[in-house]
């Protein structure tokens, strides 16, 4: 399966994983939510955030993207473990988000994912 594979390459070699393909594998995650299970992939997502050392190499848009997947996912979730996992992802997302200027590139877009996206978990 895709998905058991991807999990896989992610749990090999975390350190070399850009923040782009992290973003749209969370995102592709909560997308594909209801159509098969993700739970692996989704903690493999999780622990490869956690365990970075800094997130500034992520782009507005990846913040966003991670952000509104969490939610999404978290919105999603009836497991209590998984559910745990993307709120522990979600704290250095938004250690890093605070971390920029206000004016860092942050889209209207942007802006409405994190905020839907945290709003969700509130």
């Amino acid at each position: 399966r895709t998905v058991d594979r991807m999990t896989d390459l992610l749990a090999n070699d975390t350190s070399s994983v850009h923040p782009r393909v992290i973003s749209n594998a969370l995102w592709s995650s909560a997308r594909l939510w209801c159509h098969t299970d993700c739970h692996h992939l989704v903690r493999s997502l999780v622990a490869v955030i956690s365990s970075l050392p800094s997130l500034e190499a992520f782009e507005p848009l990846h913040i966003a993207n991670c952000l509104w997947a969490c939610g999404s996912l978290y919105d999603c979730l009836f497991d209590a473990p998984t559910k745990r996992s993307v709120l522990a992802a979600v704290s250095p997302l938004v250690k890093c988000l605070l971390s920029r200027r206000p004016s860092a590139g942050f889209t209207d877009q942007n802006i409405s994912n994190i905020i839907w996206g945290l709003g969700v978990m509130e």
